[in-house]
């Protein structure tokens, strides 16, 4: 008869407690291996918040090239451009809504940023990054017009956000230009 045959039938004290200890050891393992995977979980969640906030950025990012690229490559889009920002009144009836158009897309670029930004799907320093290129443009005379037609179109915390203070915000190249204008 086998030493575990004799356990059963004579209900021995001995391999209980052999039991009791394999029940035990066995109850921590599966601790240790719960708080293993929860340690996994949190490094993958991490990881995975990571990559967001690094696609977001890169989004970002190829939002404004792929809209610098467009306007840039194209002369007569980045003359309506300029000179809508200067002037509005300057251009003519099939020029007007093209800079329209392209003000409002500019600008739900910074507004997509920005509210990221504020839900931290991105990080802040992705939008310190544009905030003075937005500034530089918001303050232009072109897109005044646009914003005063065209504010109710964007999320309501860009707008109490664009319309808070600026002043020493504008790109320093943008600032020389303003005042070799005044001068």
């Amino acid at each position: 008869m086998s030493w575990c045959y004799a356990n059963v039938v004579f209900n021995c004290k001995k391999p209980n407690m052999e039991l009791e200890t394999l029940k035990s050891i066995i109850e921590i393992v599966s601790s240790l291996v719960v708080i293993i995977s929860i340690i996994y979980l949190a490094k993958q969640v991490k990881q995975g918040t990571k990559s967001l906030h690094t696609s977001m950025r890169d989004s970002s990012f190829h939002s404004l090239m792929e809209w610098n690229y467009q306007v840039m490559s194209d002369s007569e889009l980045a003359w309506v451009f300029s000179t809508g920002n200067k002037d509005f009144n300057s251009l003519n009836e099939f020029q007007r809504p093209r800079y329209l158009h392209m003000l409002y897309s500019f600008f739900k670029v910074f507004e997509n940023i920005y509210l990221h930004s504020l839900d931290k799907s991105v990080e802040s320093n992705v939008w310190e990054n544009n905030y003075k290129i937005f500034v530089t443009y918001y303050r232009t005379p072109g897109f005044q017009f646009f914003w005063n037609e065209r504010k109710g179109t964007f999320d309501p915390r860009f707008v109490a956000f664009a319309e808070s203070k600026h002043d020493s915000d504008m790109l320093p190249s943008h600032r020389v230009i303003e005042k070799n204008k005044s001068d």
